[in-house]
């Protein structure tokens, strides 16, 4: 059986961790100049949008699908639209196919910018807040993001009971989560 040579115990071991990562990785490839590097991060094949672009481009969705549904119905002469009495969201959303589209694009605001936002500004709150008026606001939120889509489900003429129940709620919910967030704020 042959030893090694003393020489070669005197050289200081490799360690992994004293290894430069950066030796083994390829440079990051540079990203093309672009109108969206704004707004999307794309990462290791990961496409990542920040909750503030999701709510502005939420928010640009349902305000421009809801002016184009005004237009559209105004144009047709479906519903009475005068300078001083503009049909109302639900006069609007009950027409084929704008009911089901309506329904959609409320869903995806509720389930993606609403509750997002509301479970981002919890988590900002949840080590310097009363966690129990913390807990109360997210809840208070968290319902009232799932009474919208039904409102537009149930219209007002389909049922005229279970309608205004929920958008009052969802409207008494929202006002509240708002308010009570502002005063956290403050």
């Amino acid at each position: 059986m042959q030893y090694p040579s003393i020489e070669h115990l005197d050289a200081k071991p490799l360690i992994r961790e004293e290894v430069n990562k950066s030796d083994y990785q390829s440079p990051p490839k540079p990203q093309p100049e672009s109108l969206f590097n704004k707004w999307f991060v794309v990462e290791e094949g990961t496409i990542s949008i920040s909750q503030r672009n999701l709510t502005i481009i939420s928010g640009f969705i349902v305000t421009g699908y809801l002016a184009i549904m005004l237009a559209w119905c105004c144009y047709d002469g479906e519903v009475s639209c005068e300078i001083w009495h503009l049909p109302d969201i639900s006069e609007l959303g009950k027409r084929h196919p704008w009911d089901r589209l309506y329904c959609l694009i409320m869903t995806f605001h509720c389930m993606t910018c609403l509750q997002g936002n509301i479970r981002a500004f919890y988590k900002l709150n949840y080590d310097n807040k009363d966690q129990g008026w913390n807990r109360t606001i997210y809840w208070i939120g968290f319902v009232g993001t799932f009474l919208l889509p039904p409102v537009g489900y149930l219209d007002k003429d389909m049922s005229p009971i279970i309608h205004p129940c929920l958008a009052t709620g969802f409207f008494i919910c929202l006002t509240a989560y708002c308010l009570f967030a502002l005063g956290i704020l403050i």
